[in-house]
């Protein structure tokens, strides 16, 4: 007997809420007619970003990329029995969802199983564009009819905040792999001490240089959210997601690295009442 449809809005939900917890937040934010899409879509980014952070062996990860890319692209969501697909189709987002969007995504997830670490701040840039670029484009495309493409800011707000996840949400000296290799060197940390103890003095020095360059990235990104929400309010949650995953990754500069997985799992009032002001500013536009 199949799954009812509750159930499988159900297992989206637990999904999404075991590593993005904010999105229940932003979620809220959604125009009604389009807020059933956002759900699986946010499940299908959940359970690819728990692939990355899972401690298992390399070969069996790339098997389960391969079993996701095989289920979107060859079969097709609408042919899956996964929960995640069912509930993609059920609500209408995979007809919006290309080919090329899904193949960007998977490739986002291949390249950071099988990447090498950037070697300077110019390539850790570009690997945290490259991280969030798929995900704004995937929600252009159930919300915005693919109208807006995805812009270079907001994409690095978003991978960044997936980046410090994935790495926070897992063990063994891989986390932190796309730390640039020319800032770990000036610091002399290694991942092994990381591993140990990232709040060691050393390893602090080096998240706050690592982060620097994020914190512009922030204002830029509410900007282009700004510039590219349309009169029909339709990027909406876009506006206020990426507002708290900017906002998140803002509070790390005062932070233990330590604290980072619970800094990126929670929002205070103040940030509440700024997502509700973004949220006001799309509307209006």
């Amino acid at each position: 007997m199949a799954e009812p449809p509750g159930n499988d809005r159900l297992y989206c939900w637990e999904q999404v809420a075991r590593v993005n917890p904010l999105f229940r937040i932003s979620h809220a934010f959604a125009p009604n007619a389009l807020s059933p899409r956002l759900l699986p879509l946010y499940a299908l980014f959940a359970a690819l970003e728990q692939l990355c952070s899972q401690t298992i062996d390399a070969e069996l990860k790339r098997r389960k990329l391969a079993w996701w890319r095989s289920e979107c692209l060859d079969r097709g969501p609408v042919a899956s029995d996964h929960p995640v697909l069912k509930e993609l189709t059920r609500s209408g987002a995979a007809a919006h969802l290309d080919q090329a969007g899904l193949a960007q995504l998977f490739g986002s997830v291949e390249q950071r199983l099988d990447t090498p670490a950037p070697a300077d701040e110019a390539e850790f840039e570009s690997l945290c564009r490259k991280t969030g670029e798929p995900l704004c484009a995937l929600e252009f495309a159930v919300t915005a009819n693919g109208r807006e493409t995805a812009v270079p800011a907001t994409a690095a707000c978003l991978g960044l905040a997936q980046l410090l996840r994935e790495s926070t949400g897992q063990g063994g000296e891989h986390r932190f792999w796309w730390l640039p290799l020319n800032l770990v060197a000036r610091h002399g940390v290694s991942r092994s001490d990381l591993a140990r103890d990232r709040d060691a003095p050393l390893a602090q020095a080096l998240f706050a240089e690592v982060l620097r360059p994020a914190h512009s990235w922030a204002p830029k990104s509410a900007q282009e959210i700004q510039r590219a929400a349309d009169e029909s309010a339709s990027l909406r949650h876009l506006a206020v997601h990426a507002h708290l995953q900017a906002q998140a990754v803002q509070r790390l500069r005062s932070m233990r690295p330590g604290n980072y997985r619970v800094a990126l799992r929670r929002a205070g009032w103040l940030e509440l009442f700024q997502a509700w002001r973004a949220a006001r500013r799309v509307t209006r536009r």
